[in-house]
């Protein structure tokens, strides 16, 4: 990812996204190619941001995450997520400022996600956002409306930090009833070290009710840290697993 000053308060941005692991049994590639996961171009200033490309969407990044995202990495999550989580194609957004701590958003993918069909609309899949942030608190309110796949998605998320704690609660509604969840999590701080959990409380799908995940993390520097996790299937699967990771930032 990168960004340049254009001058007048103006900056463009694009980001490049690639999961190098994303490999079949076989060994084969799946869709792990650069710019599988993101590819976009944003142009913001006093206006806001508008966004072109492909990348995820709100119910997801800014909905249903608030809660996951306090103990997920990129292999440890249980996001419920409606398209699968996929990234959209062909999508404009439109980010507004923060004006006195409210924060609007709109747009669509005139492509759909992965594998969705071609649709007869110009935009398939049409999303909105509003959110509000202030002395710790944020609340906020996303809905999609995917054509292609009849479904219709409201995510509902609060996030609250008290010190060196934060709090968070997400539910989601969906047209589909087995997608419906509300997911609760918490983060903790502890100097250089944090530890966190998200924990589903509620499911459309009863087997998926009591999946939790946690996470211990230890900041090695200001650009590096290291992190183990566990996620747990409730249903008594062979999901169970612990993983580790470092993560650096340049």
């Amino acid at each position: 990812k990168g960004s340049e000053d254009l001058g007048n308060g103006m900056k463009v941005s694009f980001k490049l996204a690639a999961s190098p692991d994303n490999m079949t049994a076989a060994g084969s590639s799946n869709a792990g190619a650069i710019g599988e996961d993101d590819r976009f171009i944003a142009l913001s200033g006093d206006f806001g941001t508008v966004q072109f490309g492909r990348y995820e969407q709100l119910v997801s990044a800014k909905g249903s995450d608030i809660a996951n995202g306090l103990a997920s990495s990129e292999v440890i999550s249980i996001e419920e997520k409606t398209g699968l989580g996929q990234r959209g194609n062909q999508g404009v957004r439109y980010t507004s400022p923060n004006f006195n701590g409210v924060t609007v958003a709109a747009g669509g993918f005139m492509d759909g996600f992965d594998g969705d069909a071609a649709g007869a609309d110009d935009f398939d899949v049409t999303e909105m956002m509003v959110s509000y942030s202030n002395a710790g608190l944020t609340v906020s309110f996303t809905s999609e409306n995917n054509d292609i796949d009849n479904l219709d998605t409201d995510v509902i998320g609060v996030k609250y930090t008290m010190g060196d704690l934060t709090v968070a609660l997400t539910d989601l509604d969906s047209s589909t009833a087995a997608n419906d969840a509300t997911i609760v999590a918490a983060k903790y701080k502890m100097g250089n070290n944090s530890i966190a959990a998200a924990y589903v409380a509620s499911h459309g799908t009863a087997a998926d009710e009591g999946d939790f995940i946690l996470k211990a993390t230890h900041s090695m520097s200001k650009s590096t840290s290291v992190w183990v996790g566990m996620e747990s299937d409730d249903s008594g699967s062979t999901n169970d697993f612990v993983s580790v990771g470092v993560k650096h930032a340049f």
